[in-house]
């Protein structure tokens, strides 16, 4: 047979042997997937956004969302976003291009960034109402919409928990309330019921806690506790006692007659 020589050659037909052969370019894009977006309302002015890629390559941004992350490797990667403005996002993606050029894409699901936390706008019964009803209901309501989630109150007992709260003695113990608050105007608005009739004549102050927090999870811009409260009107009637009657038979025609009162108020009188 033929035989080979230290150069390849054989005594008959040539075969010529290759080192390392040769390589095809890259041509392929790498593949860009979203894993954890961000949240769809946050209140985080610098969020993360985590993609994974199929290889490694440089990251650039475009739409309203940047970075100081400009590399990507092969797996997770994690990009925590320049600070951002209040505002909807919808125009944020993200390209990582390979060693060859090869560039992928990936759109950054929308989201709102919310950092106002919200405030209380109104209440009722106002401060400093008077004559208010012993079945009245407490309402509050918020600047924004708010997580239900939050505005609580207390349905179990006496003491001062929930993020509205009903006291007439400083908040040392609070009104039970018969329910959770139910919302209305978009979320906007709490009532809140008690479970008995307030007393007759007595001074509530309302407080609406920081626990209470809107959908982005911003709290309450500050705690609320009225100042004056309201009072609540007067059903029980005067307890009126005889001390000195006149006499019977009487020879005085502007007689005197002595009662006592529990309370003051204005006397009428009838018969003759």
């Amino acid at each position: 047979g033929n035989f080979l020589d230290q150069d390849g050659f054989t005594s008959g037909n040539q075969v010529y042997q290759m080192g390392n052969g040769f390589t095809t370019a890259d041509t392929l894009a790498p593949v860009l997937t979203q894993t954890v977006p961000v949240k769809s309302l946050t209140n985080d002015t610098t969020p993360s956004y985590i993609f994974s890629s199929s290889e490694a390559g440089t990251i650039s941004y475009t739409g309203s969302c940047s970075s100081s992350k400009t590399s990507a490797s092969a797996g997770s990667n994690t990009v925590t976003f320049n600070s951002l403005s209040e505002g909807i996002y919808i125009n944020c993606a993200i390209t990582v291009t390979d060693g060859s050029g090869n560039r992928g894409f990936l759109y950054v699901s929308p989201f709102i960034v919310d950092s106002t936390d919200p405030t209380v706008s109104s209440y009722s019964p106002a401060d400093s109402q008077t004559d208010i009803s012993l079945g009245t209901h407490v309402e509050v309501t918020f600047s924004e919409t708010m997580d239900l989630l939050t505005v609580t109150t207390n349905t179990t007992n006496t003491d001062c928990s929930g993020s509205i709260q009903l006291s007439s003695d400083g908040f040392s113990s609070c009104i039970r309330m018969e329910a959770s608050p139910v919302s209305s105007n978009f979320f906007r608005t709490y009532k809140i019921t008690p479970r008995d009739n307030l007393l007759g004549q007595t001074t509530y102050k309302i407080k609406v806690t920081m626990e209470a927090k809107d959908l982005a999870g911003n709290s309450l811009a500050s705690a609320l506790t009225t100042t004056n409260g309201f009072t609540t009107a007067d059903v029980q009637a005067p307890i009126i006692a005889e001390v000195t009657k006149v006499p019977t038979p009487s020879n005085d025609s502007t007689p005197s007659y002595v009662f006592s009162s529990n309370e003051a108020g204005e006397i009428i009188y009838s018969g003759s």
